[in-house]
C-alpha cells in the first residue's frame, strides 16, 4: 500500500507478503477500509523518525517501525528494510531512491 506524502493518506490495497495471503481493499480485523484512510499524528511522525535519523550517522537507509498511539507517534525500532515492496508499489521507486544519495542509476 502507498501512503501519499502530502497528507499522510492510504492509497490502494494493503497485502500480504508472500505466502501470507493477497491484496485486501479492508483491514481483515478492523474493518478500516484503507483507501483514503487519514493516519493519524502523520506529520508527527514524519519529523520524529527524521529527528532520529540525523541521531544516526552514517546509515542512509533505516525502515522505522512506527506506533501510532492516541497521544501521537512512538518508534518501536528502526530495522534494515525490505526495498522491494516500494520497488513493486511505487513508479520509479528505484530511480528516485538512489537519486537522492547521487548514485548513478542502470537502465532497467
Amino acid at each position: 500500500m502507498r501512503i501519499d506524502p502530502q497528507n499522510g493518506e492510504l492509497r490502494g490495497d494493503g497485502f500480504f507478503k508472500s505466502g501470507y495471503g493477497g491484496r485486501v481493499a479492508v483491514h481483515p480485523d478492523s474493518g478500516v477500509k484503507f483507501e483514503g484512510y487519514a493516519i493519524p499524528y502523520f506529520r508527527e511522525a514524519v519529523e520524529m523518525v527524521m529527528r532520529m535519523h540525523e541521531a544516526l550517522q552514517g546509515i542512509h537507509s533505516i525502515g522505522w517501525d512506527v506506533a501510532i498511539s492516541p497521544d501521537g507517534p512512538i518508534i518501536i525500532e528502526g530495522n534494515d528494510w525490505e526495498g522491494r515492496i516500494p520497488m513493486v508499489l511505487e513508479p520509479d521507486f528505484r530511480r528516485r531512491f538512489l537519486q537522492m544519495y547521487d548514485r548513478p542509476v542502470a537502465p532497467g
